[in-house]
Parts: C-alpha cells; structure tokens; sequence
C-alpha cells in the first residue's frame, strides 16, 4: 500500500524514481520504478505505472528507459481499488496517471 502518496490524491506531483522494468499483462504495458522520492524522502519503495497512462510514452519507447537509471515523473496521483492478498479483501491503492516520464538529475 502507498498510504504516503494518499495525502496527494487528486494532485499533481513531482518524483524521482528508479527504472527497473518494463513488463506486459492482459496485452497492456507497464512499467516498474523503484525507490520512489518526493521532497528528499521515499514516498513509496516501488511504483507501476500503466503506459497507457504515460502521454510521452511514443518519446519514451524511442529513448529506452535505462535500467537502474532515474527519471522524474511527474503525474497525477489517483485512487483505485485492487485484491489485497495479505488482508484477503478489496483495498484501496494509489498510483499515477496523466504522467510525463524524464531523464532525472
């Protein structure tokens, strides 16, 4: 769960991350980052971002994320439901959308 991001719900925000990978299920495309920092401190330990979510995604399968490498993404954090298998329920989790992908510092 990423119940730091929740304070930012509905907002766009800033981060750096750093890219693990990219991976495909149910024929859509994700992508992994880890380490996620918000104002010098993690804000989750690890994000996954839908590309179809991301709106320079024809920029980013041009460039090749870099693994280990780190980007800004900034986006609008978004609240949505998903199987929890520790509690066995429904819960609620936070992610991104309306996301830009960049080469970080």
């Amino acid at each position: 769960m990423r119940e730091k991001l929740s304070v930012y719900h509905n907002q766009y925000i800033e981060v750096t991350a750093e890219f693990m990978r990219i991976a495909k299920t149910g024929g859509k495309v994700n992508i992994l980052f880890r380490n996620v920092m918000h104002e010098g401190g993690e804000i989750t330990n690890h994000v996954w971002i839908k590309m179809q979510d991301v709106r320079n995604s024809k920029q980013i399968n041009e460039i090749k994320l870099k693994k280990h490498g780190i980007y800004k993404i900034r986006g609008k954090v978004y609240t949505y439901k998903k199987f929890s298998k520790e509690s066995n329920k429904m819960v609620y989790d936070y992610c991104f959308k309306s996301v830009r992908i960049e080469m970080g510092e």
